[in-house]
């Protein structure tokens, strides 16, 4: 990341299909573009989706990270993390209709 420039944090939803492995996602946190940083990814077997929370300047940045790596994506939603800890991660949705 370049420094000074701000940067969002997004929820990133995709659906558990048969080309999207461990190694796919292990490619996601190694990238090395330096305008896109995952931060961590956690999967819900149960539904068959998994969750990745990355570190961009903008919605469009990560939907052309995702269109290169060829990783379809079911949604893109901005959070607010309040600590570091993985429990600890805000939908801005709710603060959007609470205003």
């Amino acid at each position: 990341m370049e420094k000074g420039m701000l940067t969002k944090r997004f929820l990133t939803e995709h659906e558990i299909i048969s080309g999207l492995d461990k190694e796919l996602i292990k490619n996601i946190h190694r990238s090395k573009r330096q305008d896109v940083r995952a931060i961590y990814s956690y999967a819900n077997p149960a539904e068959r989706l998994l969750y990745t929370v990355i570190d961009t300047h903008d919605r469009m940045t990560l939907e052309a990270f995702f269109s290169d790596l060829r990783i379809p994506f079911n949604t893109i939603t901005e959070v607010e993390l309040q600590c570091e800890g993985r429990n600890d991660v805000q939908d801005m949705r709710a603060l959007s209709k609470a205003a």
